[in-house]
């Protein structure tokens, strides 16, 4: 019963983080079968997890990762790096912007994007969302700002920069 009330939770945040119907659908579908079937997952899995670990999570993660929907960077990574990477998401999900944003070469990802979600307040309802599955690296996606309320709901692992 638990884990059929994760599986929920996790099919809303999906249904929340893509648009495309069709690729939500995939997605879901694939989640499903790690849920039957973690061993699908956890052998070929580059994170070195075993099934003590929260798979689920971090499978719906890499799902995102692996259908552009979310990145993954490095913490020592440069802004330019974010920068490219906000951009990428950016056509993913239709939104025609494009991010310039004008700071020190120095200029760590986690600072880029407080200022990027900055410029983002002004332009209208998109923000810049942090993924947390407890690395040294940054997962990062896009969204609406009126879904950030439900998605911390569903998970407190996922926030605004």
């Amino acid at each position: 019963m638990e884990r059929l009330i994760i599986m929920e939770k996790y099919f809303r945040i999906v249904n929340l983080l893509i648009p495309n119907q069709l690729e939500s659908d995939q997605m879901k579908l694939r989640l499903s079968k790690i849920n039957e079937q973690p061993e699908i997952y956890i052998k070929d899995n580059s994170r070195m997890i075993t099934k003590s670990d929260d798979y689920l999570w971090l499978a719906m993660v890499d799902l995102l990762i692996d259908n552009g929907y979310a990145f993954e960077i490095d913490w020592k990574e440069n802004y330019k790096t974010a920068e490219d990477c906000i951009n990428n998401l950016f056509k993913k999900y239709k939104i025609f912007l494009e991010l310039h944003i004008d700071v020190d070469e120095e200029t760590d990802p986690e600072e880029f994007f407080r200022i990027a979600n900055r410029e983002l307040e002004k332009l209208g309802n998109y923000r810049i969302y942090l993924i947390d599955i407890n690395s040294d690296s940054y997962v990062f996606t896009v969204g609406k700002l009126d879904s950030v309320q439900e998605l911390q709901f569903l998970d407190k692992r996922i926030s605004i920069f």
